[in-house]
């Protein structure tokens, strides 16, 4: 048993050596190229902290399929978020927010109820007060998750306070979503970028208040965190928002942004 152990450990050492081998040549090598470059002086601890990996909560509102369970879900998230039982929304979402979406939760119920007393009729107007709740919805969700990366340790009470789903994920620090207009009727989007094995979804709005305005322009999805959107009507504002599609599924459509076009 003994010589077992000591095997396993001599060959986790094996391992650990050969890790920092690796690295240590590939610094060097970098050094070496840098200083080829011109720069004489380098501090390594740059690239060392440019191989750590971070902590990334990711807060989804986990809907189920029927209609009843996601309905009493999302009254649910309203509920825990207006109680603030740990006072972690305090600050955030903002009162109109939350009044707004308390308004569209209730619209969406009386659609359901008409719904369920008429035979299945008035889906389609369901399904309209749905997108509009769901919508306020993802707002109030990416100000929970500011709240969790705002504190990691205890993003799991933060998210369980809201009803809300968390997945941390291991990645490179996260870059902030944004776009820019340099030529005329065209934006270069920059999306978030967590891993090497990842897609990125892009939708597109002239006003972020209607549903249906995000559908009106097509972004095809991309394996880079960036994209070109053309053919934009120049001088005028527009509106995108991204997910991340990983190896398990895509997250949440975030962070609403603006754009002038050129």
């Amino acid at each position: 048993m003994k010589l077992i152990l000591k095997i396993t450990f001599m060959k986790k050492m094996i391992i650990i050596l050969a890790l920092l081998t690796s690295l240590m040549k590939s610094l060097q090598s970098s050094i070496t190229k840098i200083r080829n470059n011109g720069v004489k002086r380098l501090n390594p601890v740059i690239f060392i902290n440019a191989l750590l990996l971070v902590k990334h909560p990711i807060i989804s509102l986990d809907y189920a399929d029927k209609w009843a369970d996601k309905i009493s879900k999302m009254k649910l998230q309203y509920k825990g978020i207006k109680e603030n039982k740990h006072h972690w929304f305090d600050t955030l979402p903002s009162v109109e927010l939350m009044d707004q979406w308390e308004n569209a939760i209730n619209e969406l119920c009386d659609a359901q109820d008409w719904v369920i007393a008429h035979g299945n009729q008035g889906t389609e107007t369901r399904d309209i007060k749905w997108e509009a709740a769901y919508r306020l919805a993802q707002k109030v969700k990416n100000n929970v998750e500011d709240i969790c990366y705002e504190n990691l340790e205890q993003a799991g009470e933060i998210a369980g306070d809201a009803y809300m789903k968390l997945t941390v994920l291991m990645g490179r620090k996260k870059r902030p979503f944004y776009g820019e207009s340099k030529i005329e009727g065209q934006v270069i989007l920059h999306g978030t970028f967590i891993s090497k094995r990842q897609a990125t979804d892009w939708e597109c709005s002239t006003d972020p208040d209607d549903p249906k305005k995000w559908h009106e322009i097509d972004i095809p999805p991309t394996l880079a965190a960036q994209t070109k959107v053309n053919n934009l009507p120049s001088d005028t504002e527009m509106y995108f928002h991204e997910r991340t599609i990983l190896k398990d599924g895509p997250t949440e459509f975030g962070r609403i942004i603006k754009v002038r076009v050129k």
